[in-house]
């Protein structure tokens, strides 16, 4: 028996991949371009998909309560898949707001970030989610 094959059903992986960043040349004189491009591939066994986004939208209102679209501190941690609780993945929590809260924000957005960030990681590990990556490091006014 393949190990795809589990009594006759297939076992099946989700992939999900994104990117920071862009391909453009490096400009020295302008500080808000950004100098990576990084791509980056989440890949979770289909058992684990709807407990990893329960667990993440959790995180999320904890650690942002005030998320927008929806105020995510409104929804209920027991409603499990109805609309209301999935309503929580639409509140985005943006790298460059993390990455900006590091450079310039309060003591408390750093520990904030950090503790999310960190939840983030213990999912990955918690999940068996496999993190595939590669990133570009832009060279000042060279082609890439």
């Amino acid at each position: 028996m393949e190990a795809w094959l589990f009594l006759g059903y297939k076992l099946m992986y989700f992939c999900y991949i994104d990117e920071s960043g862009d391909s453009s040349t490096l400009v020295e004189q302008d500080n808000n371009s950004n100098p990576f491009f990084i791509l980056v591939a989440l890949i979770i066994h289909q058992e684990y998909l709807i407990p990893i986004t329960l667990d993440f939208i959790k995180f999320k209102k904890i650690y942002y309560p005030n998320l927008s679209p929806k105020n995510i501190s409104d929804i209920d941690l027991n409603s499990k898949l109805e609309k209301p609780f999935l309503e929580g993945i639409l509140a985005e929590i943006k790298g460059s707001d993390i990455r900006s809260h590091f450079r310039t924000g309060s003591t408390n957005a750093k520990k904030t970030d950090i503790g999310f960030l960190n939840q983030c990681l213990n999912l990955l590990k918690k999940y068996d989610v496999k993190l595939l990556g590669s990133t570009l490091v832009k060279q000042f006014n060279r082609k890439n």
